[in-house]
């Protein structure tokens, strides 16, 4: 039986401008009491993946500090292991700090007994199962398999991500989406790749100082015919969390209960416990279509909205179609529209943080308005 690890890979990942300043865009909390990672590590753990390394560019106090110990997601306690992987002697040197290097620096997983690498990326949520792909891969003896999606609105979405080209299941190509089309095949940026072509792919790019990204020479490859790459289609929620609008976008939009449910049914994500009590709702509060996190006190009025943990929403204050991180006060009077509010905030009274749909406001953590 083929052995299989999860590779949750962060390097390359966007930004969401001031927001990922000083975190890392997975670590961003989603959906009030959850991390975008928290996704992608727990699809490792609903398809039997015991063994999963997080490959980490920058900002590790952002993730360890949402992590821990990583025992959330590791329901094997006696052989599963999760693991950070990160490149400490080339942080300051972009060019080195690629993922490649840093399995080079960690390099317990290319000496390991592993067959399989199981590769996603930390901000493009679905709710995958890989069992069916991995009993595919390991019948076939398939060496590369990227799991591709179609979508209707590619003139929109993934603008920063690759469409694929496909002739009997074989992905002829991969490129950039220019955003000319709207029915394009998008790729989820997670694969399938044997430890026997990854162990190449490494030992190719050491010898050549490469500072290229293993997707990067993997894209190449495909596109150059030097390697035989299978898709296979995922249909279901997919998301590509690229922009901070789109942060913003995505998440609001869960407040619905269509993509809610094609997000969260019928599989559960994980994520670290805390320890607080329920919501508080209290004389003047009037909440519609929102996510209220434990801990958080309302006596204001909250629509469309998504409140993190322990957020206090005071009497007369509006907080409409935004995003409010843990420990933010918004005191009486106050009004939030079209925005997101970082951790520790505190919005004094009367004062107004507005914006729009196509521009949300961002207010940054610990500010005082």
């Amino acid at each position: 039986m083929a052995k299989f690890v999860g590779l949750c890979n962060l390097h390359g990942s966007p930004e969401f401008g001031e927001m990922s300043k000083n975190r890392a865009v997975a670590s961003v909390s989603f959906l009030g009491r959850y991390a975008l990672i928290d996704i992608a590590l727990s699809n490792f753990v609903n398809s039997g993946i015991d063994v999963v390394d997080i490959l980490i560019e920058k900002h590790i106090k952002s993730i360890l500090g949402h992590v821990g110990t990583l025992q959330t997601w590791n329901e094997n306690t006696k052989i599963g292991k999760d693991r950070v992987m990160f490149n400490e002697p080339a942080i300051n040197k972009k060019s080195a700090n690629t993922d490649i290097n840093n399995l080079l620096e960690n390099p317990w997983l290319l000496y390991s007994d592993v067959d399989y690498a199981v590769v996603s990326s930390g901000h493009i949520l679905m709710r995958f199962n890989y069992r069916p792909l991995l009993q595919l891969v390991e019948k076939e003896e398939k060496d590369l398999v990227l799991i591709y999606s179609s979508i209707k609105d590619a003139d929109k979405a993934f603008l920063k991500g690759d469409v694929v080209t496909l002739k009997d299941n074989k992905i002829t190509s991969i490129r950039k989406n220019n955003g000319k089309e709207k029915e394009r095949d998008v790729f989820t940026e997670s694969y399938v790749i044997s430890m026997k072509l990854l162990k190449e792919i490494v030992n190719e790019a050491k010898q050549k100082k490469s500072s290229d990204n293993l997707l990067t020479i993997i894209k190449r490859k495909i596109n150059n015919k030097e390697v035989t790459a299978y898709g296979y289609k995922y249909e279901g929620y997919l998301r590509n969390f690229d922009s901070f609008e789109h942060y913003k976008e995505y998440s609001l939009e869960l407040n619905d209960k269509k993509p809610c449910d094609a997000l969260f049914a019928h599989e559960s994500f994980y994520t670290p416990t805390h320890d607080t009590p329920p919501a508080r709702y209290d004389e003047f509060a009037d909440v519609k279509d929102s996510f209220i996190a434990n801990g958080c006190i309302i006596n204001g009025k909250v629509s469309g909205s998504i409140l993190g943990r322990n957020v206090t929403i005071e009497k007369g204050a509006v907080v409409k179609n935004s995003i409010v991180l843990a420990g933010t006060t918004i005191k009486a009077k106050a009004k939030i529209e079209e925005a997101v509010v970082d951790k520790f905030v505190i919005v004094n009274e009367r004062k107004e943080v507005v914006g729009t749909k196509d521009k949300p406001v961002y207010v940054a953590k610990g500010a005082i308005i």
